[in-house]
């Protein structure tokens, strides 16, 4: 028997099938899924990775007692993404974008391709909200979930002194700022303060963050080096690669510089013109999804839930997607924002 195309399952089924496009934050910072039937979804948070000093003890006296690490249980409650479109029937007979002129698809064959369309179109506004979701969490380490009956901030204690607004001669604007020295002194704070004491090896920069720091006096010298070696250092980064907005614009010591210039659905640059972020490659994103609120999802755990009905007067078939979403950073101190000037 033939599964009805505006069934809960087809349209499932569908919206799993739809490949989507690469989102840099989301995909590169949080490739671990996470999905929960509980409302609130709950992690364990070690105080960190030490392990500590063996102690110098005298052969005679009694051997001290090593104690376990602790940890604490967190939760938190995801935010709730809920959107529908309506599918009416004036819409099959409108003839589509590529259709022939004169129309050469039957009305249902043209609903059908609008509900492909239009489930298309729900799954990216939906990974576009994870997008910045995820690019907020990396650049500040908190979550600002705003929305109608909802306002809260989600905050993953990132240190301060990781949100820097450089002013006066430690801005980029000053042409003689000692670029490797400030380089070196970012890369240690970063390292001295997360759990596993790495420094950050890339950059991301705004273009206009890149035309200042082009424009040091210490980098104008090196430039030509950098870039002879961009097509080598490439080859060998291929998982920054599928982004189109992503350009490689070479090595500086040891840390890779890159310039996004991508722009969110509303019109927003994920980095700002005049920013610089410096990352590590340990930042343990994950992605939560907590339990979706409606009975016809079974209290199964899903990353989305697709749904459909109709309305009988005026006729039309309403489809809806809901999610429950929220971005964790397990180390939060991996990653520096800089505004530059």
């Amino acid at each position: 028997m033939a599964l009805p195309i505006y069934g809960t399952y087809y349209l499932n089924r569908l919206i799993t099938r739809i490949v989507p496009k690469p989102k840099f934050f989301l995909d590169r910072f949080f490739p671990t899924e996470v999905q929960s039937t509980k409302e609130d979804v709950y992690f364990d948070e070690a105080p960190g990775v030490k392990a500590g000093i063996a102690p110098f003890v005298h052969p005679l006296v009694e051997a001290p007692m090593f104690r376990e690490q602790g940890y604490r249980t967190k939760s938190l409650r995801p935010a709730y993404i809920k959107e529908k479109t309506g599918l009416t029937p004036d819409r099959g007979n409108v003839r589509i974008a590529g259709e022939a002129f004169g129309g050469e698809l039957t009305p249902m064959q043209r609903l059908e391709l609008m509900l492909a369309r239009d489930v298309a179109r729900l799954q990216e506004r939906w990974r576009n909200r994870l997008e910045l979701m995820a690019a907020e969490v990396v650049k500040t380490g908190r979550l600002t979930i705003k929305g109608d009956g909802i306002d809260a901030v989600l905050d993953f204690e990132r240190s301060a002194s990781l949100t820097k607004r450089l002013t006066g001669d430690k801005a980029w604007t000053n042409k003689d700022l000692p670029m490797r020295q400030h380089f070196e002194a970012i890369q240690r704070e970063v390292a001295s303060l997360n759990l596993g004491q790495t420094r950050p090896y890339n950059v991301i920069m705004g273009p206009e963050a890149y035309d200042l720091f082009a424009a040091n006096n210490e980098i104008k010298g090196l430039l030509n080096e950098m870039i002879r070696g961009a097509d080598l250092e490439l080859q060998i980064t291929p998982g920054l690669q599928s982004f189109e907005s992503l350009v490689y614009k070479g090595k500086f010591g040891n840390v890779r510089l890159w310039v996004y210039e991508a722009m969110s659905d509303d019109g927003k640059l994920y980095i700002e013109p005049k920013q610089a972020l410096f990352f590590c490659d340990s930042i343990q994103g994950v992605q939560f999804f907590g339990a979706i609120q409606d009975l016809d999802a079974n209290l199964m755990a899903l990353k989305t839930f697709l749904k459909s009905w109709k309305i009988e007067d005026p006729s039309q078939r309403i489809v809806l997607l809901q999610s429950a979403p929220v971005l964790a950073t397990f180390d939060p101190n991996t990653a520096c924002l800089l505004n530059v000037a």
